[in-house]
């Protein structure tokens, strides 16, 4: 990809990176590079189709060994109707819609490489299924609440984390 660049970053700066969500918390600059990063959720706000292609650019002769996918709860769709709805009702609804990242998850999952990555246990999707939509990201006063719907979740997923863990720590090798 003409124009990308490669940043020497450690792994906590490039997960850090990814929730520097403006208005909650501050951009972040790599040590290294001095590049600074800001959330990208309008844009790719689950960027499977973005590391997927990455990674075939990086690794042409590779095959992804491990692919994990961290989600922050499944959001149920809002409906409003336009003509008793307040602009920013409106204007919320849609930025909900331009932000799921659970329909990305749905659409990644139905294409070719997304269907063989699940059939060879190479992909694993964590979100917890129900009550995460209803917590906003400023509400970190419900971390109590979050634990307590993603504790039994877990436990749940927890021969899938297993695996998942075992693929992280020996990912397949070259094909």
């Amino acid at each position: 990809m003409v124009g990308h660049r490669n940043y020497d970053c450690s792994i906590w700066e490039a997960v850090r990176a990814t929730s520097a969500a403006p208005l909650f918390f501050e951009p972040l600059t790599l040590e290294a590079s001095r590049a600074t990063f800001v959330d990208g959720a309008v844009r790719a706000n689950n960027p499977v189709e973005q590391v997927t292609s990455e990674a075939r650019r990086l690794w042409p002769d590779r095959s992804i060994g491990c692919l994990v996918s961290l989600g922050t709860g499944v959001t149920l769709p809002q409906g409003f109707n336009p003509n008793k709805s307040r602009l920013h009702e409106i204007l919320q609804s849609l930025a909900d819609i331009a932000t799921d990242a659970n329909t990305k998850a749905r659409e990644f999952r139905d294409t070719r490489e997304g269907r063989e990555l699940i059939r060879s246990r190479k992909y694993f999707r964590y979100s917890v299924p129900q009550g995460m939509g209803e917590v906003d990201l400023a509400d970190f006063e419900r971390i109590p609440y979050m634990e307590s719907i993603t504790l039994p979740y877990a436990v749940e997923m927890d021969h899938d984390i297993e695996e998942c863990a075992r693929n992280l720590v020996h990912p397949s090798s070259p094909r």
